[in-house]
């Protein structure tokens, strides 16, 4: 017969067994500790992406609300890549992590196990001495440690965690008081799928253009307790993967992030691209517009290329306006035609323009395409 298993030294290392007065409490506590496990799940995955991209080198950077965070990677088997059997060495200082919504001081140990079946990568997880949330007049530190597998194919990304041999624990401490829960059969699965829509699309510009990949995307996250339980949620956005069916503007003001435009999503206007012969004018809108005028002796053609604002040549002429945004100067810039073409009536067929425009020292990098598969600009 099997031994019978000891008595817990006192009431509050026992299970917590479920009833009608702690049942709802308690689902929404398993539920919390299931996203902290599957964001930690996350930054594993997370973490190693960062030492394969340094080539295993050691990385520090800054975190988003300031402190820092540092992956090194013991290497094994000497390849400077991360895989099985080598080890992730992570320390926050102060360290906001967006997973798991909170900023910490502490350091977490990855060991990487041999993937199995379709899994890209596997292993555990498990705390320092100390690793603790940096908010607050109570402290709260993570210890023991988890299992993850990560699973990927062309439409879907899993992460999978589970509990280990060390149980997942919470330690609250406020002055002399302190209080521990711990996590002994987590098995939590969060699945991420993608799924593209073209003709039933509710925007026009998009059902309209015909053998397009442009359309409507849904992202539906999903977590699956041990239990069978699931929680689905379902986001949806437009996708852009042919631009060559798309009138696109892409532009940036210095160092800040790219913005980009597209008619598969205009903000309220009718975008068009057109050419005005009578003033050799070409004209494009989507939310931001640019205008740009040649002398008219000049025409529109692919390769042409020209200085715009002060000293610059009579007729030669760029108007770019960005919504909310208003030039006290009359701007400079240049501009440069790397593809064109009108159809035999005057229609705009191609276009692929590239621009840099200066108004009170503010320089916006920009790029604008229409019929055309050359890249944007960075």
């Amino acid at each position: 017969m099997p031994a019978t298993p000891a008595t817990p030294a006192t009431s509050r290392d026992q299970p917590l067994v479920l009833s009608a007065s702690n049942a709802v409490a308690a689902s929404g506590e398993a539920f919390g500790f299931g996203g902290v496990a599957l964001g930690l799940g996350q930054l594993a995955v997370d973490w190693a992406a960062v030492s394969d991209a340094a080539a295993g080198a050691s990385v520090t950077s800054t975190c988003a609300a300031g402190g820092t965070l540092t992956v090194a990677l013991i290497d094994r088997d000497g390849n400077h890549r991360v895989s099985a059997g080598d080890q992730l060495a992570i320390t926050l200082v102060n360290c906001y992590v967006k997973p798991l919504e909170d900023s910490f001081n502490g350091t977490l140990t990855i060991e990487l196990a041999t993937p199995t079946g379709a899994q890209q990568q596997a292993g555990t997880m498990s705390f320092g001495a100390q690793f603790d949330v940096v908010s607050g007049a109570t402290t709260v530190r993570l210890g023991g440690g988890l299992r993850y597998d990560y699973t990927a194919d062309r439409l879907t990304r899993n992460i999978h965690v589970a509990s280990g041999a060390q149980a997942l624990t919470v330690v609250g401490t406020s002055g002399s008081k302190a209080a521990t829960e711990s996590l002994t059969q987590l098995d939590a699965t969060r699945s991420v799928r993608l799924a593209i829509s073209g003709a039933d699309s509710p925007l026009a510009t998009v059902s309209a253009l015909a053998g397009s990949g442009n359309g409507q995307a849904v992202v539906e996250v999903e977590v699956r307790n041990g239990a069978g339980d699931i929680d689905r949620a379902q986001v949806s956005f437009q996708v852009l993967s042919d631009m060559s069916q798309a009138l696109v503007v892409a532009y940036r003001v210095g160092n800040a992030p790219l913005t980009i435009e597209s008619s598969v999503a205009a903000n309220g206007s009718v975008p068009y691209v057109r050419y005005i012969p009578a003033n050799n004018v070409v004209d494009t809108l989507i939310n931001s517009r640019l205008l740009a005028s040649l002398p008219s002796g000049q025409a529109w053609q692919t390769g042409v290329e020209f200085n715009y604002g002060n000293g610059a040549a009579p007729g030669t002429v760029v108007v770019w306006n960005t919504p909310g945004v208003v030039c006290g100067t009359a701007p400079s810039g240049h501009l440069k035609v790397l593809d064109y073409a009108l159809d035999a009536v005057g229609i705009v067929t191609r276009l692929a323009i590239d621009f840099e425009n200066t108004c009170e020292s503010n320089t916006t990098f920009g790029s604008i395409r229409f019929g055309s598969n050359l890249s944007l600009r960075p």
